[in-house]
């Protein structure tokens, strides 16, 4: 059980750091927006509950990529994937869940 936490913990940082790479680095590169996921967090944060404190945008997009995004894939994506496409390697879905999700 440590383990599989420990992977899905990892998988989120990593897709959360490929993600902010795609969106400040390389997305720009290649002529196309430059994607502000902690400026959304910020907004979401101001228009629920009137503030933004300093840090609690970083803080909601972090915990956004690394926990609620990969019990999304855990708990919805990954039981799906595996009644429609029970031989499809996890490694084909994951992509897959974090490009359509990764946004905040």
């Amino acid at each position: 059980m440590k383990r599989a936490l420990f992977t899905l913990l990892s998988a989120g940082a990593i897709a959360t750091v490929a993600f902010d790479a795609f969106g400040q680095a390389l997305a720009p590169l290649f002529g196309y927006a430059k994607l502000a996921p902690v400026g959304l967090a910020g907004s979401t944060l101001k228009q629920a509950f009137g503030a933004n404190p300093a840090g609690a945008a970083y803080l909601l997009h972090i915990l956004t990529g690394v926990v609620f995004y990969t019990l999304g894939y855990f708990l919805i994506a990954r039981p799906v994937q595996r009644a429609v496409l029970p031989m499809l390697h996890w490694s084909v879905t994951a992509p897959f869940f974090y490009t359509g999700q990764e946004c905040d």
